[in-house]
């Protein structure tokens, strides 16, 4: 079974909508006042890369990761989906729809044959 790097079609938006909802629901975290003015700016610029789709499986790590250490001992139901989603996202990555694909592209890999 070939897996595409970049997916397009459905799965691609699917994982747009994915990049979306877990940039919504970070910013509705209830949260987000204990963060402080540097850790809002370190939570807007995880946002805009996940919305975009740059460096998306190195910001919804350092995403979930960030969670995790805001509270883990007190986290709430929707932080654990937010902690889900983003892990789902470092380990599936941005789908065809993102700058990632865009910068990245598809790469053919060929093999030599032995003669």
């Amino acid at each position: 079974m070939r897996i595409p790097v970049y997916p397009g079609g459905w799965l691609g938006a699917g994982l747009v909508v994915l990049r979306l909802s877990m940039v919504g629901a970070a910013l509705a975290a209830a949260r987000l006042q204990q963060l402080g003015e540097p850790g809002q700016w370190l939570l807007a610029i995880i946002c805009v890369s996940l919305a975009l789709g740059a460096g998306t499986r190195w910001s919804a790590l350092a995403g979930a990761l960030g969670l995790v250490a805001l509270g883990l001992p007190t986290l709430l139901p929707q932080d654990l989906a937010i902690i889900g989603g983003l892990s789902a996202l470092a380990l599936a990555g941005p789908g065809a729809y993102a700058i990632d694909a865009r910068i990245w592209g598809r790469v053919r890999v060929r093999s030599r044959s032995s003669r």
